[in-house]
C-alpha cells in the first residue's frame, strides 16, 4: 500500500489525521536528540505533506488546474519546503532557533527562494506536465486562469522569475551581515548561515534533476491506476468492469 495511501485511510478511521500515532512511529533518527518543539514542527511538515500528496492526486485524477492565488500554497505543500529545511538541520546536526525561523529577513529568503525554484521547474518540465496532466504547474495556472496562449504564460513566468531572482540575490549578499549583528547566536551564526546556504545551492539546483527534465513515457498518464490506488483500499478489489 503506498504511503499516502496509509494516511488517507487513518485518516478516514480515525475522522483525522493521526497525531496520537505520530510520535516514535516517523523517522526515529531523524528525531534523535531534538527538542520537542523541532520534533512537532517536523512531523507537521511531514503530515502536511502527505495530505498535499493525496490532494495534487485527487485534482490529477479530477482535471482540476488551480488559480494563480492557490497554486502557490499548492505547490508549496507538495514540495516538501519545511521538511527540506529540517532535513539540513539533521544533515548538520542543528538546530535552527526560533528567533532565525522566525525572522523577517529569513521568511522573506525563504519565500523567495519557493517562487525561484519551482518556477524554474515548472518552466523545464512544461512539456512533460502537459502531457502527464500535471495539475500544479504555474504556466498552466495561468493559462487556464487568463486564457492567454502557452507563450505568453511562459513569458509571464519567466518575467516573474527573472524580478524574483534578483530580489533573492539582493537579499542573498546581505544575509552574512544579518547573521553577524544578530543577538542571541553565541557565536554560530557560520554554522546558522551554513543551512541556508546550502538550502540555496539544492533548491537552485532542482529543476536540473531527471525529474523535471525527462519527457514523459507515455501518451497520457495512467490515471486509472491512480484511481484505484486512491479511491480502493489495497485489500479490497478494484472493480474492473463499468
Amino acid at each position: 500500500m503506498a504511503w499516502w495511501q496509509r494516511c488517507a485511510r487513518t485518516r478516514r478511521h480515525r475522522g483525522g489525521p493521526a497525531r496520537s500515532r505520530r510520535p516514535g512511529r516517523v523517522c526515529g533518527r531523524a528525531r534523535e536528540g531534538r527538542s520537542a518543539r523541532w520534533q512537532e514542527r517536523f512531523l507537521d511538515g511531514l503530515e502536511e505533506w502527505c495530505e498535499a500528496c493525496e490532494r495534487e492526486a485527487h485534482h490529477r485524477i479530477n482535471g482540476y488546474i488551480p488559480s494563480t492565488a492557490d497554486y502557490l500554497p499548492l505547490r508549496k505543500s507538495t514540495g516538501a519546503f519545511y521538511s527540506m529545511i529540517a532535513g539540513l538541520e539533521v544533515y548538520q546536526d542543528r538546530e535552527l532557533p526560533s528567533m532565525l525561523r522566525n525572522h523577517p529577513v529569513l521568511r522573506r529568503l525563504e519565500e523567495l527562494l519557493f517562487k525561484v525554484t519551482f518556477a524554474e521547474n515548472d518552466l523545464v518540465s512544461l512539456d512533460r506536465d502537459e502531457a502527464d496532466h500535471v495539475p500544479y504547474n504555474l504556466v498552466r495556472a495561468i493559462r487556464h486562469e487568463t486564457g492567454c496562449t502557452r507563450r505568453e504564460a511562459v513569458e509571464q513566468v519567466q518575467r516573474q522569475l527573472a524580478e524574483h531572482r534578483t530580489q533573492l540575490d539582493a537579499v542573498t549578499r546581505y544575509l552574512p551581515a544579518l547573521f553577524r549583528v544578530l543577538p542571541g547566536l553565541s557565536g554560530r551564526w557560520k554554522e546558522y548561515a551554513s543551512i541556508y546556504g546550502d538550502l540555496t545551492t539544492v533548491l537552485l539546483r532542482t529543476h536540473q534533476l531527471d525529474r523535471y527534465t525527462q519527457t514523459s513515457t507515455s501518451a497520457a498518464p495512467d490515471l486509472e491506476r491512480l484511481r484505484r490506488e486512491i479511491y480502493y483500499p489495497a485489500t479490497e478489489p478494484a472493480p474492473t468492469g463499468p
